[in-house]
């Protein structure tokens, strides 16, 4: 009888294209409120998704993580990546992988201040996701790696092994995971929200705080060297 009851719901999901691993994790443009978790779902939630961030929350968890600025951090990520699909051009798998590798930037923050995007590589690239395949799980790693210091290069091992596709993918969600980042350089949830404009040669984000923060502006400025240099647009933040 369960196998049945489990082989319909498994049908109905497929024909709601919710089935296996495509993921429903919904695009939020909105603002929400600076006091907590904001990482929303879609009410039908595809198992992909939800492991995979609450496996990215137990690891953080269990590294004691800052919860309040990785989930700004993350929330802020996806503000941009919906704003910025027109550039960016990836889909909603990729969307849920900057949000784990945003929730888990600064996992290695306890063990390793000054590199602890490279203790953050090592933990989450040696943590066994049930929900990721070791592909996948390299790409969160290197997003999470490159929120901070060095860019992508050629010269580093495990990124120079992926495929072009996945070298992009890298790019671009480590581009984005920096400046959200720099939005909350004062871990003090100050930003908001976060609207987008593009032309040819700029990319406009008006950044709602708060209160004043222009020590967030500064920082988002300065780490936005990998979003000018991949999308060849220069950032300006009002």
């Amino acid at each position: 009888m369960k196998n049945h009851a489990f082989a319909a719901q498994k049908l109905r999901l497929s024909r709601r294209g919710l089935s296996g691993r495509q993921p429903v994790f919904r695009p939020q443009n909105q603002s929400c409120s600076p006091s907590g978790p904001h990482l929303r779902f879609n009410p039908a939630l595809s198992t992909f998704e939800k492991s995979l961030l609450d496996e990215a929350q137990t690891l953080g968890s269990k590294h004691h993580y800052e919860k309040q600025h990785a989930h700004q951090v993350a929330r802020l990520a996806l503000l941009l990546f919906d704003q910025l699909k027109p550039l960016h051009k990836l889909e909603l798998r990729e969307r849920v992988y900057l949000a784990a590798a945003a929730l888990l930037h600064d996992v290695g923050l306890p063990s390793a201040e000054k590199a602890h995007h490279k203790a953050s590589f090592k933990i989450i690239h040696g943590f066994n996701f049930f929900s990721l395949s070791r592909r996948e799980r390299l790409l969160v790693a290197l997003i999470a790696r490159y929120h901070r210091k060095a860019l992508p290069k050629i010269s580093h091992p495990y990124f120079s092994a992926l495929s072009k596709a996945d070298k992009k993918t890298v790019e671009r969600l480590s581009a984005i995971l920096r400046i959200a980042d720099g939005l909350d350089r004062s871990h003090l949830n100050l930003a908001v929200k976060i609207s987008c404009r593009l032309t040819p040669r700029y990319a406009y984000l008006k950044l709602g705080c708060r209160q004043r923060c222009p020590d967030e502006k500064l920082a988002a400025l300065a780490k936005g060297d990998l979003f000018e240099k991949i999308f060849k647009r220069k950032l300006i933040i009002k």
